[in-house]
């Protein structure tokens, strides 16, 4: 075998494993809105306990113990009627077979020496009669770590 085919062979096993997401490690439990939005998520993500309340439209999830000195939180939401959302979405991911388009914005004049600068995801997928949409906004003094809104993402199951 070639070096090229080999360097291509290791490219298509590197990429194929990155996108596969094993089942959340731990007990999870499954929500269900009543417009259909599945969320499944783990009792535990990095060590803090996962809060989810009901939302009208999907969910909110947070870590806990929450710090009151950080900004934080996370919504999957499904949105009928409206088969996109406005703007521009310059990123995509597939998850779970799922074209996922995304972006992260930065505010860096938002943290006044609180907590650092704050980043929010925001990324969205079609779904029948609409769309599920999700956010993540974190504010930390390091690079912002997405890890918990793509791994909701690996395990919401939009409305059938």
């Amino acid at each position: 075998m070639s070096a090229l085919a080999r360097m291509f062979l290791v490219a298509v096993i590197a990429t194929s494993t990155a996108c596969y997401r094993a089942r959340p490690a731990g007990p999870t439990r499954t929500m269900v809105h009543p417009n259909g939005l599945a969320l499944t998520v783990p009792e535990t993500f990095g060590g803090k306990r996962v809060a989810v309340a009901q939302t009208p439209t999907g969910f909110s999830v947070g870590l806990e113990p929450h710090s009151p000195r950080l900004v934080e939180h996370t919504l999957v939401t499904f949105n009928a009627g409206s088969a996109s959302p406005a703007g521009t979405w310059p990123e995509r991911r597939t998850v779970r077979g799922a074209t996922i388009r995304y972006f992260v914005d930065s505010f860096p004049d938002a943290s006044a020496g609180s907590g650092g600068p704050e980043y929010e995801l925001r990324a969205w997928e079609p779904a029948r009669g609409g769309h599920v949409a999700y956010l993540q906004h974190v504010q930390t003094e390091e690079g912002p770590d997405f890890s918990l809104i793509w791994a909701l993402i690996a395990y919401t199951k939009p409305p059938p």
